[in-house]
C-alpha cells in the first residue's frame, strides 16, 4: 500500500507511515476510495448536457407550433402537434432518466424480477440515442408539415 500523504510504500502490518506519520486509512475509508475511483456515472441522473438539451427540446415545441401556424397557408392544427409532441418526448427522455428507468422496469415486470435491477451502460447509451432520434424526427416532421400544408 502507498501512503496517501507522502507516497511512501507501507507494509500491510503498518498502522502509520514510517516517513510522515500519516494514519493508514481504515477498511471503510479504503472501500470508499476504491468505489469513488472505479464508480461509473450514475445512469439515473441526468448529465449537465442532458439537462440543457431537455430545455432546448421543451422550448422548441412551442416554436414548432408557432412557426408552423405562421408559415403555412392551411391551418390543420393536428399536424402541428406531432413535431411538438416528439420534441417534448425527447425532452422527457433527456431530462428524466429515473422516470424512464421506472417505466422500463414496469415494462419488464411481467418477464423478470425487477427489484434491485440497475440500468447498464447500454441502457444509458440507448436512452441518449433515443432522445436524439426523436428530436431529429421532430425536426424532420416539422419541415414535412410545413411542406405539405404549404403545397396543399
Amino acid at each position: 500500500m502507498i501512503c496517501s500523504n507522502c507516497g511512501s510504500r507501507l507494509n500491510s502490518t503498518d498502522n502509520k507511515c514510517r516517513h510522515c506519520g500519516e494514519e493508514k486509512p481504515s477498511a471503510e475509508e479504503l472501500e470508499k476510495m476504491i468505489k469513488k475511483t472505479f464508480d461509473k456515472a450514475d445512469h439515473l441522473k441526468a448529465s449537465s448536457l442532458d439537462r440543457v438539451m431537455k430545455w432546448i427540446f421543451f422550448a422548441s415545441a412551442p416554436v414548432f407550433i408557432t412557426l408552423s401556424v405562421l408559415f403555412s397557408e392551411e391551418k390543420i392544427i393536428i399536424l402541428y402537434i406531432f413535431p411538438a409532441g416528439l420534441s417534448v418526448f425527447a425532452g422527457i427522455l433527456a431530462g428524466y432518466p429515473k422516470l424512464i428507468w421506472e417505466m422500463e422496469k414496469l415494462r419488464m415486470a411481467g418477464k423478470i424480477y425487477t427489484e434491485g435491477l440497475e440500468p447498464t451502460d447500454k441502457w444509458s447509451i440507448g436512452r441518449k440515442i433515443s432522445y436524439w432520434v426523436f428530436y431529429g424526427l421532430a425536426i424532420f416532421l416539422f419541415f414535412v408539415v410545413l411542406y405539405v400544408t404549404h403545397m396543399a
